[in-house]
């Protein structure tokens, strides 16, 4: 009798060790299947050109670069300032940032090798069309002149002191069309390329005496400028913008009294083309997928990053696009999604 409870004892402790072996392997093999499948979508540390600090693109950056590890822990994504259209799309064309934020006009020109560019450019890609059904563009090209100024137009730039933003950028880009139009050039006024932060100085101090931005309205740096200056904005003759119109694509803009709380005229301007998140033509077709999956499906927490991506929807990369081609991992998004892809947008790799 006591021989039997012995072993009986034994058996239940073997049996208890034998289970308790059977647990530790199966969550050995459950761990190790949770890594390899983390293993499956490779690491990538990744940063995005902007612009400058208080311009448009860098608080959507920095919207996109929390969104996107935080549905992608394998997805490390940084924000980085930088001089706007112009810099991202030479930086991303030779490696130097993964992705850009960039106005579609600057493509055409980079496409063809025209100014700023030195070199033909025509191997970026888009993920992201800054257009959507509900959307409103609501950039514009601003110049600022002290209130008292007596500058009133374009024209009026002759001989003065003109900040005309960050060498090589957007803004940079589109006050060099518009000065053509209006039959001058640089050579006519002393030119400054100061970064909007460093024209509010320049402004208070007397270096300049307008200042110039291509942003979304409200504009920081217009109300960081208004913040230690009495100013207004100068409003183009119709003429001018007609010219605008026909010699380089832009679109009429009118600039609301009420955008900014000191202005109470309406004024008319310009505005330049929709804006793309892009990418190099190379970069993993697999990761182009991931990047453009995350900020589709979460698109509505991107909204209220900045005014130029209130309501961009998956619905733009059709009724906003016209350059540069879609990666072929957009691509294969999209189409998952249903849409019907305008044949432009598809590259010549896939063609």
């Amino acid at each position: 009798m006591a021989l039997n409870r012995k072993g009986f004892k034994k058996s239940i402790a073997f049996s208890c060790i034998f289970a308790l072996l059977l647990l530790v392997i199966g969550c050995s093999s459950s761990g190790a299947s949770e890594d390899q499948n983390d293993a499956s979508d490779d690491y990538y540390n990744l940063a995005i050109g902007t612009a400058s600090a208080t311009g448009t693109y860098y608080p959507i950056g920095a919207a996109m670069s929390e969104l996107i590890p935080r549905y992608d822990s394998n997805l490390f994504v940084t924000a980085q300032v930088s001089g706007g259209s112009i810099e991202n799309i030479k930086t991303v064309s030779n490696g130097d940032i993964d992705i850009g934020i960039a106005n579609q006009m600057h493509f055409k020109l980079a496409e063809r090798g025209e100014e700023p560019f030195e070199r033909q450019i025509d191997n970026c890609r888009t993920l992201i069309v800054l257009h959507g059904k509900e959307y409103v563009m609501k950039h514009a090209l601003q110049f600022a002149v002290k209130a008292d100024s007596d500058i009133y137009s374009v024209k009026d730039f002759v001989g003065r002191k003109v900040s005309v933003g960050p060498a090589g950028s957007g803004c940079e880009v589109y006050v060099n069309m518009v000065l053509k139009s209006a039959g001058i050039s640089y050579n006519d006024f002393n030119v400054q390329y100061l970064s909007y932060e460093e024209q509010a100085t320049a402004m208070q101090d007397g270096n300049i005496e307008v200042a110039s931005y291509y942003s979304a309205m409200p504009t920081g740096g217009v109300e960081q400028l208004a913040a230690d200056n009495d100013i207004r904005l100068i409003e183009l003759e119709d003429e001018l913008i007609g010219k605008c119109i026909e010699e380089w694509g832009f679109r009429k803009r009118t600039i609301e009294a009420g955008t900014y709380s000191w202005m109470d005229e309406t004024i008319n301007g310009v505005v330049a083309d929709y804006h793309v998140i892009f990418v190099n033509k190379d970069m993993d077709e697999d990761l182009a997928y991931r990047l453009t999956k995350i900020c589709m499906d979460n698109v509505e927490e991107l909204w209220d990053s900045n005014p130029a991506m209130n309501y961009v929807d998956i619905t733009g990369v059709v009724t906003g696009y016209t350059t540069p081609n879609l990666h072929p991992g957009a691509i294969r998004y999209y189409e998952e999604m249903g849409i019907d892809l305008l044949e432009e947008s598809y590259p010549p790799e896939l063609k």
